[in-house]
Parts: C-alpha cells; sequence; structure tokens
C-alpha cells in the first residue's frame, strides 16, 4: 500500500472519528464545555447552555469565574492550580453555578487540563452533572434528620420530666426504654431494665401480672387500663396501668407502651374519707334530733332516721321535696323570704342557733321544735 493511500485512509479515519466527537458532544444528556487556559469557553454542548440558561455566544463571552457562585470560587481556583501545577491530572468537585437568571445550580463538574499538539494551546475540558435536585433532596434530608433529633430531645425531655412512669416494650416483653421516674420508682438502672423482661427484674408475683397485662394487650389488641400493685423504694404502690400496642408502617404490632399513674395518695384519701364518711353517717343516723341538708333551692337533699321518726314521713317522702312541707302555712312564706334574702346578701336576720319554730307532722299535727341551720 502506497504512503498515499495510507494517509488518505488515516485522514478519513479521523474525520469519521472527529464526526463522532461532535455527534456525542452535541448530542450527550450530560453538560460538556471546553475554554482555554484563561477558562473561557469557546464550546459548549445545549445541556450546559440550558444549565445555566445562556445563549452560546453570552456565555463565550465570560468566564467560568463569571458563572461560579462568588463564595465557590476560591475553593475552584484553588483546584484549578493543583492541575496546572500537575499536582493532578482530574478534579472532581461539587459547586454552584450562578445563572442567567441569578438563580444558583448545584452541580458536579469533571475538570480536566488537556495538554496542547502540535503547537496547539492546552485547554480544560470539562464535564458537568446537574446535582440540584439531589442536593435539594440531601438538604430536605439533612433538615429531617435535625427536626427527627429534635423532636427526639424534646421527647426525651418530656418523657424524663413527667411524673408518670412510662416503658416501652417489644413483642417479647423486653423493655426497649423506661423513663427516668421508672427506674426512679422501681430502683433499676439502664443496664439493669433494657433488654429485659419483667420476670428478670422484679419478684415472681409481679412480673406475673405485668406480663399477663402485656399479652392481654397484644391478644386484643387494643389499650386497655389495669389496676397494679408495685413494690418500690417507700413500699406497696398502687397505679392505673394505661398499656397500649404500638403498630408499625404494615399495621403489624411492633411494641407495647405504657403510662403509668400513681394513686396510692389517692385511694389512701379516698378511704380517709369513706371511713370520715361512715363515721359521719353512723354519728347522724344514731342521733335522736332531726338532721336534714337542703340545696340552694330549699329542697330536701338528705334526712337521717330521727326525722322520719319524729315528723312521720319516709325519706324518699321528702328527698327533692321543699323544706317548707315541714311547716306549717303561715310559717312557709316568713322562711322562703329569710333564705332568698340570706343566698342574696349573706346576712341572717334571725338567729339561727336554737331558734324556737313550729313543726308540721304528715299527720298534720303542729308541735313546738328547737332548730338550728
Amino acid at each position: 500500500m502506497s504512503s498515499k493511500t495510507q494517509t488518505s485512509l488515516k485522514n478519513e479515519a479521523r474525520q469519521h472519528s472527529d464526526e463522532r466527537w461532535r455527534a456525542a458532544f452535541k448530542n450527550s444528556a450530560i453538560g460538556i464545555m471546553m475554554a482555554d487556559v484563561n477558562g473561557r469557553p469557546f464550546a459548549a454542548n445545549r445541556v450546559f447552555r440550558n444549565m445555566l440558561g445562556y445563549r452560546e455566544l453570552d456565555l463565550y463571552q465570560l468566564t467560568f469565574l463569571d458563572v461560579t457562585y462568588e463564595e465557590d470560587r476560591d475553593n475552584n481556583l484553588k483546584l484549578v492550580r493543583e492541575l496546572v501545577d500537575g499536582k493532578c491530572r482530574h478534579s472532581q468537585i461539587e459547586k454552584r453555578y450562578r445563572c442567567k437568571d441569578g438563580t444558583l445550580l448545584w452541580v458536579r463538574s469533571n475538570a480536566t487540563l488537556v495538554a496542547g499538539e502540535d503547537g496547539k494551546e492546552s485547554f480544560w475540558f470539562n464535564v458537568v452533572e446537574d446535582t440540584t435536585d439531589r442536593k435539594r433532596m440531601e438538604d430536605e434530608l439533612r433538615l429531617q434528620i435535625v427536626q427527627l433529633r429534635e423532636t427526639e430531645t424534646r421527647l426525651q425531655t418530656f418523657f424524663d420530666n413527667s411524673p408518670n412512669l412510662i416503658f416501652l416494650k417489644d413483642r417479647q416483653g423486653r423493655y426497649v426504654y423506661a423513663n427516668r421516674e421508672f427506674k426512679r420508682a422501681l430502683r433499676v438502672t439502664d443496664e439493669q431494665i433494657k433488654g429485659k423482661r419483667d420476670d428478670e427484674v422484679f419478684s415472681p408475683e409481679q412480673a406475673a401480672v405485668f406480663q399477663a397485662n402485656g399479652r392481654r394487650v397484644l391478644e386484643a389488641p387494643a389499650s386497655m387500663e389495669f389496676e397494679e400493685i408495685a413494690l418500690q423504694e417507700d413500699g406497696q404502690h398502687t397505679s392505673i396501668d394505661h398499656k397500649f400496642p404500638l403498630f408499625n408502617g404494615q399495621g403489624e404490632i411492633c411494641a407495647i407502651g405504657g403510662i403509668v399513674t400513681d394513686i396510692t395518695e389517692r385511694r389512701k384519701e379516698e378511704s380517709a374519707r369513706r371511713f370520715s364518711d361512715e363515721r359521719y353517717r353512723v354519728l347522724v343516723d344514731t342521733a335522736n334530733d332531726a338532721v336534714l341538708s337542703i340545696d340552694e333551692t330549699g329542697a330536701i337533699l338528705f334526712v337521717n332516721l330521727a326525722t322520719t321518726r319524729i315528723f312521720g314521713y319516709g325519706s324518699a317522702e321528702l328527698i327533692g321535696k321543699p323544706l317548707t312541707m315541714l311547716m306549717p302555712e303561715f310559717m312557709r312564706k316568713l322562711h322562703e323570704t329569710g333564705f332568698k334574702r340570706y343566698l342574696a346578701t349573706g346576712q341572717r336576720h334571725v338567729n339561727w342557733q336554737g331558734a324556737q319554730l313550729i313543726g308540721l307532722r304528715e299527720d298534720e299535727q303542729e308541735f313546738p321544735a328547737e332548730m338550728s341551720f
């Protein structure tokens, strides 16, 4: 083969390669830009121009620094110097472009300094990928993580400052969380409670009750309330334990939560009140004098046994009726007037201690009575 033929074939191959390169450059789905050693573009494909919003001739009047976001320029120049000095052959950087309309565009820029051949100057070859959407998603995810951590911190603070005992267990009954009050009241530490079942921490009697109630919640599955007795640092405590299932995204139970309200003091107060009420009832019911109570309308609320004996009425006949039915007709208006005046002013116009009045029995018989209000 002659040298002329070989040269012709080489030229054809080079031309074919150049055509394929131009087609790839033009139709690439990623931005490509070439610039001279001073950073002024001399070729940019359609994708790159559309990223920045420039027409081709307008873009060629600028340098890479002109379209780089102000805060990213120093870092970009540092990488350029490293490439020029031969410290690296290829550079990848995430940076922001300032688009023609002023908006910012996040990109991943892959730059290479291509050495010139046959006396030609070196030039920059830059492949640019738009990462704005990915960056936005990363920022949103980062914000969500920050917000989630803040929420977790607030919840942790809320739980640890709650006067209630709060806990979480997995489906197998192992503790995964217990708040500060839970650990204080039941005298356990994180190490002693986390990952443990009730029968590994508490007495067999207590554990059996706790676990049985937990199984009922799982079987329901629904929120349920239980009255439970547990041994705490200062003795036995009675609590209302509100237990509830927690569901995952697939609607499956993944844990059991519990909020425990100590009602020990309330029960003591109720017991004392019942004892006091019982003593009062016994005292009133065994009294020889009639004892009644009325509301602000004058209707009878309560009568003791002596009232029914003295006046002849059964208690059912008196409850809800006006007190004036136990007075003769001539006294009723006086009583109603004085009672209304007292409710309005708080002032008594007669002596309410040992007042001498007239009573009226069921059989219409009148009798003298001494009354104290």
